[in-house]
């Protein structure tokens, strides 16, 4: 793992007896390979962009008995620039197995079944040292056997070096052949420093 190049490899087996007692396993009995690969070159001379990324990741889970279970494929393209910001560009193709069906919304379920998944997204890191920070994104593709499209926010605003808000909204839009809904999320928070030995968060 280094500055220019990365490289990761992973294998993890979970057998279908095993029972984790205090949880932080969202599935039982399957086998899971994972390979990452990285090449993050620095332009010199660049009063711009501070570095590149590439990169590409495969996630495979299968059960037991080889059959695909979750399948995800994605390459990134990102650029740091020498403000700190950072813009990250994310294409994927999945695969979901769902065994059982289940609701995402009133009157709105997913069948059984196998379904692929392609998305785009791309998201804008602001940093910490600007007046407003944190992330923006939007993303668009297929979900399920619909679509969706989602636009979020998730930051902080620094109106002095004592005080803070932490703001975030998601807005999904989607669309299944069994229903369409739009769901959102709005919270926030407060953060306000009164001394070097004490803080109140809200």
């Amino acid at each position: 793992n280094g500055d220019r190049y990365g490289l990761q490899a992973e294998r993890l087996t979970v057998g279908e007896g095993f029972k984790p007692e205090i949880g932080f396993m969202r599935r039982s009995g399957f086998y899971r390979n994972f390979a990452q690969a990285r090449f993050s070159p620095r332009p010199e001379n660049s009063r711009v962009v501070r570095k590149y990324g590439f990169e590409a990741n495969v996630d495979y889970i299968t059960d037991p008995h080889g059959t695909l279970e979750t399948r995800e494929v994605q390459g990134t393209f990102r650029v740091e620039l020498q403000s700190g910001d950072i813009w990250s560009n994310d294409i994927s193709r999945n695969y979901e197995l769902i065994v059982t069906p289940f609701r995402v919304a009133p009157g709105v379920v997913v069948a059984p079944g196998g379904y692929p998944f392609a998305e785009y997204r791309t998201n804008y890191s602001l940093a910490p040292h600007h007046t407003v920070s944190g992330d923006v994104n939007f993303a668009r593709g297929s979900f399920y056997d619909g679509d969706r499209t989602e636009i979020g926010y998730n930051g902080r605003l620094n109106f002095s070096s004592r005080i803070g808000i932490e703001p975030r909204v998601s807005v999904n839009w989607i669309d299944l052949p069994s229903g369409q809904f739009t769901t959102k999320l709005v919270s926030t928070r407060v953060n306000l420093l009164m001394s070097p030995r004490m803080a109140l968060t809200t």
